[in-house]
């Protein structure tokens, strides 16, 4: 510590207490051999940082780590630091950006669905710390008020719509089911790997303060994806003729997908 006071002395002539922090930072998130701070220390700073977040993703991706191994998940972590560096203090906040790594990585070619498990992994996570609001039983009104084309549907902060070419859903939960680092049955893997072009669309959302991810029909998933784009519901009926909104819009209340009609 006293190298880096030195350095800091030094650096603060020319900038702020702030700056240097940055620096510092900086340097850290490098994994470059610093010219500012001592070999060692900076060692120290950068194997804290990386086991930090190695932890961290294995909190918020515990399949990935069980598909792809800590080895890899670990090569993967110094790799997400160098992308994207956390914002926050908290690094339950950071991480989202580890389905692009996996695109980008080695491991796509063999295993394609990994990006998928990702993605499906994160919006579980962002699922059970999401604060839902209940659903505003006066804005049901709109429908007998207001025609259908000025009337727009508000989804819940904790939803995420998931599309996969790939059986996401069954991959992830043949995972979730064995204890922490072991592996499916083989027999289950074949299974699912034999159909591994089977598509499998998703819904991530929390219900009752439990995050909760099922399987979503093609046109279930493509009408939600509208309500996205901000296209309203007489547009939608427009694109999907043969869709239940009656039924849909019931099944969404009750499980706290919507938040109000607009």
């Amino acid at each position: 510590m006293r190298g880096i006071q030195v350095k800091k002395r030094t650096i603060q002539n020319t900038s702020s207490d702030t700056n240097y922090q940055q620096f510092l930072l900086n340097e850290i998130f490098s994994f470059s051999q610093s010219t500012a701070l001592q070999k060692n220390a900076l060692s120290i700073y950068q194997n804290n940082l990386l086991m930090t977040a190695l932890r961290s993703l294995s909190i918020s991706y515990p399949v990935i780590e069980s598909m792809v191994g800590e080895h890899a998940l670990y090569v993967l972590t110094r790799r997400l630091l160098d992308m994207d560096k956390p914002a926050s203090g908290d690094w339950a906040e950071w991480g989202d950006k580890l389905a692009t790594c996996l695109f980008n990585s080695e491991l796509y070619e063999s295993y394609p669905y990994l990006p998928d498990i990702a993605n499906l992994e994160w919006a579980f996570h962002i699922a059970s710390r999401s604060e839902v609001l209940s659903f505003d039983g006066d804005s049901l009104q709109r429908l007998s008020k207001s025609d259908l084309e000025d009337i727009y549907c508000i989804l819940s902060s904790s939803v995420s719509l998931l599309p996969s070419a790939y059986p996401q859903h069954q991959i992830w939960q043949a995972h979730r089911v064995v204890d922490s680092g072991q592996l499916p049955d083989k027999s289950v893997l074949k299974a699912i790997m034999s159909n591994i072009d089977k598509a499998e669309h998703c819904i991530a959302y929390q219900h009752n303060g439990v995050a909760k991810v099922e399987v979503l029909t093609e046109e279930k998933l493509n009408w939600m994806l509208g309500m996205q784009e901000g296209i309203s519901v007489a547009s939608l009926l427009d694109l999907y003729p043969t869709f239940n909104f009656a039924s849909w819009l019931s099944e969404a209340i009750s499980k706290s997908w919507l938040t109000r009609l607009d």
